[in-house]
């Protein structure tokens, strides 16, 4: 089995988080999320990134350690899944940048419908070849 996924870099900075990769290590982080053991995390450079299938309806992203959770029903957690592949294939659409492909994915509030409000701010970033350090 190809481990692209390995490829993606966990950076916690404070209470600043950000998951980065490749266009084909997002793509295969998220794929393998999919299909991961419930409560189990997969390994990346920095931590691990895990999936908890709970039935609440609300987005919860936390840390335990180095280790990135992602917590909802499958609906919530596809919110995050979708986010992986939608940076990475605008990614490969535009070509290299300046500045990188990222999605913020945050609590915004009481209005906020769909996120838990103890989640935690995670920034998904697409990490080309020159943005590696």
């Amino acid at each position: 089995m190809d481990l692209i996924y390995g490829l993606c870099r966990l950076l916690i900075s404070g209470e600043d988080v950000e998951l980065s990769g490749t266009p084909d290590a997002l793509d295969g982080l998220a794929a393998e999320l999919e299909n991961a053991v419930d409560d189990s995390a997969l390994t990346v450079s920095g931590g691990g990134v895990g999936l908890k299938r709970t039935t609440g309806t609300l987005l919860k992203v936390s840390l335990d350690g180095t280790t990135l959770w992602i917590e909802g029903n499958s609906e919530a957690r596809d919110m995050v899944l979708s986010a992986m592949r939608g940076i990475a294939q605008a990614a490969r659409q535009s070509g290299p940048s300046e500045v990188s492909r990222h999605v913020h994915i945050e609590y915004l509030g009481e209005s906020d419908q769909w996120r838990d409000p103890n989640t935690i701010l995670l920034v998904l970033a697409v990490q080309g070849p020159d943005q590696s350090g």
